[in-house]
């Protein structure tokens, strides 16, 4: 075994162990919601925040500023989105899971199938066929469980198709901005991610396109949300 697959191997191990503990913290959270959901992203938000504050201002002012701004508007949503929006832990489900299987399938693919790189200059390891495997992933397993959980409707269709995308896009967003910080990891919390901004990059931006769906096109978000109602 070479010490690069002997590294990997090590990795990997560390990221499937790191979400089997995020997983079982979470989803009973996630399903009783309420005051419990409401606790949880405060947590995780108060992390974030002092993630993003204690980085090195003087090689990004911008950065940080647009990244403090991202997080109060992704928590105000957040918090709507517990109290007056999601009918069912379903919904809460559906967009946890599909970011991360899509996130853990472009890791594996890209380190198993490897080829040229995604954007060599904001990100080395990332490479088209992690890119690739991990949008296919995941647009697989969000139509299939909107097909399963909730009702296959036309926007349903289009976000579990898109949702994944955006995830993507979001990460290597996150990539870019830690590059032109010049730091690998917001934090070591969580083994195998590096930080909870390292783990929540895509969460992110998947909110903001799902405010920006809430607010561009209402009827369509109600549909969405309405197809949830009564599956759990």
């Amino acid at each position: 075994m070479t010490n690069a697959t002997g590294a990997y191997g090590t990795d990997l191990k560390h990221r499937v162990l790191s979400v089997a503990v995020m997983l079982a913290l979470c989803v009973p959270i996630i399903y009783y919601g309420g005051v419990f959901l409401l606790g949880l992203i405060a947590v995780l938000w108060v992390g974030l925040c002092w993630e993003v504050i204690k980085q090195p201002m003087s090689k990004g002012r911008a950065v940080h500023t647009v990244a403090l701004l991202i997080l109060v508007q992704t928590l105000a949503f957040c918090v709507y989105l517990t109290l007056f929006a999601a009918p069912s832990y379903l919904f809460f489900l559906f967009f946890l899971s599909t970011l991360w299987i899509t996130d853990s399938a472009a890791y594996i693919g890209g380190k198993w199938i490897g080829g040229p790189r995604l954007a060599p200059y904001i990100s080395p390891n990332k490479t088209w066929s992690g890119f690739v495997s991990g949008l296919v992933t995941g647009q697989m397993w969000g139509v299939g469980f909107l097909m399963l959980a909730a009702h296959l409707q036309g926007i349903n269709l289009l976000i579990g198709l898109v949702l994944p995308i955006v995830a993507s896009l979001s990460d290597l967003g996150q990539s870019w901005a830690k590059r032109t910080l010049g730091i690998k990891d917001t934090s070591n919390l969580i083994p195998g991610h590096g930080g909870l901004w390292d783990r929540l990059d895509s969460t992110l931006g998947t909110l903001l396109f799902f405010e920006g769906v809430y607010m561009l096109f209402p009827q369509a978000w109600r549909c969405f949300i309405a197809s949830f109602a009564g599956a759990g």
